[in-house]
């Protein structure tokens, strides 16, 4: 993934792809409610100032390292102060999670009204292939060999992750759209996740996956994304993208 650079914006601070999650010390339900809705409303305000090149980055897969040099300015700052009622911030999006705040908030902009999907014929989609570990690093002590290591298991997970979120679309993209407009924290989202069960449960073929409700949100919300593609007549920027 190759994204490793802490950015920071002139009064909030935004972080991506950090050591540690996104509220990772214990939270209370309260504070987890409301990073989930100041996430929500920056993703928002980045999308409605920046629709096309939100809508590029999700559809061209691009990752954070990218993301930081071609879409820089999907990371603005003063839409987090804004999100947090005017107040400076620090947030760090982990893993894939500022790329699942972008893709819900361009389902709720591009996709606002519970309609039919159909799948089923759509080109599969790529994703991440995790960077392989060096033999020498594998089982190697220094601090480059650990953060090697580390690096290639956080891209397997994301990697994992995605492909379970481009499954799980797939089997019910209706009922994945009905959880990406219910309201955070509410009993709609509590329901619409409910009628995910058996889809959820089928594309677990392999293992198990821990992830929070926010990040199976966010990555059906990227592979729901990636597989509708932007409405007719919705803009798409062209990026310059190094690889």
């Amino acid at each position: 993934m190759r994204s490793g650079q802490r950015i920071t914006a002139a009064v909030a601070g935004i972080a991506l792809c950090c050591p540690v999650a996104l509220g990772a010390k214990e939270q209370s339900a309260k504070e987890i409610a409301h990073v989930r809705q100041v996430a929500a409303a920056f993703g928002d305000c980045v999308v409605k100032r920046s629709a096309p090149v939100a809508r590029a980055v999700i559809l061209g897969n691009l990752h954070d390292g990218q993301i930081q040099k071609s879409a820089y300015r999907l990371i603005d700052g003063n839409c987090l102060v804004k999100a947090n009622d005017g107040m400076g911030a620090m947030m760090k999006f982990t893993g894939d999670l500022f790329r699942y705040t972008m893709a819900q908030a361009l389902v709720r902009m591009d996709y606002p009204v519970e309609r039919a999907f159909d799948f089923s014929n759509a080109t599969p989609l790529l994703h991440l292939t995790p960077d392989t570990v060096s033999p020498e690093l594998a089982g190697g002590t220094s601090r480059k060999a650990k953060k090697a290591v580390q690096n290639s298991a956080k891209e397997q997970m994301i990697s994992a992750l995605s492909k379970y979120g481009e499954c799980v679309s797939r089997q019910a993209p209706g009922d994945v759209h009905a959880v990406l407009l219910s309201p955070l924290n509410s009993r709609q989202e509590y329901d619409a996740f409910g009628k995910l069960a058996e889809p959820l449960g089928v594309c677990l073929s392999e293992g198990q996956l821990k992830f929070s409700r926010e990040v199976l949100r966010g990555v059906l919300a990227l592979n729901f994304y990636r597989l509708a593609g932007a409405p007719a007549g919705a803009q798409v920027a062209t990026l310059k993208v190094t690889h």
